[in-house]
């Protein structure tokens, strides 16, 4: 009996040795794995990152160059001549000239407008902001010998009050002013010549 428990202790001896051996070859391989399998999700991670980083790099210049066709494609506005054949005097002619310089340097600064129609409250409005300027300058001592001219006509600014001031227009020359604005609503304005030139 005394031999018999021996040997099953050397055979168990032996066993747990196996065991604890291929215990820890699993172990190890297991170990292995991970890591390996870490490490790929490092450079899969980094790989990732570089891709994003590289598309936003695109994403970001595909807009840039976008925004610059857009830019290139943007409508420039259209000149419009004012004949200054229904024109009589000299003070006239000086009026309209000095209306076409302050209203293309209003439009350099603000940018091509679409005329605009002129008719219902925006025409009350402005006829109203015209008297009382008319009421204003004769009260001040310096009336107007002519009409009190919005500079830029309101069918361009939009408004009753002329961002660019009043302009004492004697005759005709308020209504040839603006009178080359009527057959064009909706047409966006960059500036004005006379006679087919650049005002004087």
């Amino acid at each position: 009996a005394g031999l018999g428990a021996v040997g099953r202790a050397a055979r168990n001896s032996t066993a747990g040795q196996a065991v604890r051996s291929t215990a820890g070859r699993a172990a190890s391989a297991l170990t292995g794995a991970v890591a390996k399998t870490g490490r790929a999700l490092a450079n899969g991670a980094r790989a990732s990152g570089a891709k994003v980083a590289q598309a936003a790099r695109g994403m970001g210049k595909g807009v840039a160059d976008l925004a610059k066709r857009v830019a290139g494609r943007a409508p420039k506005g259209e000149v419009v001549d004012i004949p200054t054949t229904k024109l009589v005097t000299q003070a006239e002619k000086d009026a309209l000239n000095e209306y076409v310089k302050r209203t293309n340097a209003w439009l350099a600064a603000n940018g091509p407008k679409a005329i605009q129609s002129t008719q219902g409250q925006l025409s009350r409005e402005s006829s109203a902001a015209a008297r009382a300027e008319r009421l204003r300058a004769r009260r001040a001592g310096t009336p107007y010998t002519g009409q009190a001219g919005h500079v830029p006509d309101s069918a361009i600014s939009g408004t009753a009050q002329p961002p660019a001031g009043w302009l004492d227009m004697p005759g005709k020359s308020n209504s040839v002013a603006g009178g080359v604005l009527g057959s064009r609503i909706g047409v966006l304005l960059r500036g004005f010549t006379i006679d087919g030139g650049p005002p004087l």
